[in-house]
């Protein structure tokens, strides 16, 4: 979950600045992988003739029933002023809190943002899954329908999630812009 090389990412939240965590403890891993585990994101993939964009829908709906993607999100971003040096389970729980108590609309509307650009790797490993779990047998020797290619569409970097979407199908980016940017 390190990522050394990045700079963290701002985001404003009900007034308040967050940066995303670039430098995780082992303790700050644990306890995400833990609630990746327990939102079920670890076994969700794509099933074999579902269109990109059905699952980038169904991997949003899984997180966004729960409010245990709260935590994670508590996980992944912290307060500006605690820094990711002050990072802790209980620092994530406020952070939690405090995310679930929002109210406006663009409020909203970024934290559906940072929830996609969090799914956007699990998306790329639920697609990934579908194709190694076929092996070497092709889709016409199992009989089953071969996944949509998936298109490159130009200008595809998208700063509202933080994310280079241009390995995604045009559906499942629009999918993926349609829940809002994360800076503030």
């Amino acid at each position: 979950m390190t990522k050394p090389d990045a700079a963290p990412e701002r985001h404003t939240l009900g007034g308040r600045h967050f940066r995303s965590a670039t430098d995780t403890t082992l303790r700050q891993d644990q306890y995400c992988f833990g609630l990746i585990h327990e939102l079920g994101l670890q076994a969700v993939s794509l099933q074999a003739g579902e269109a990109a964009e059905s699952f980038a829908r169904r991997l949003l709906g899984t997180c966004l029933s729960s409010e245990k993607v709260f935590h994670l999100l508590g996980g992944l971003i912290v307060p500006e002023e605690t820094g990711s040096e002050g990072w802790s389970p209980t620092v994530a729980a406020e952070t939690a809190h405090f995310l679930m108590s929002l109210r406006s609309e663009e409020d909203k509307a970024r934290i559906h943002g940072l929830v996609a650009s969090m799914l956007a790797d699990f998306f790329v490993a639920g697609i990934s899954s579908l194709v190694d779990s076929s092996g070497s047998s092709t889709p016409a020797d199992s009989g089953e329908a071969s996944p949509a290619p998936v298109a490159s569409t130009p200008g595809t970097s998208d700063s509202v999630i933080g994310r280079d979407l241009s390995g995604f199908s045009p559906e499942a980016t629009t999918v993926l812009r349609s829940n809002g940017g994360t800076d503030g």
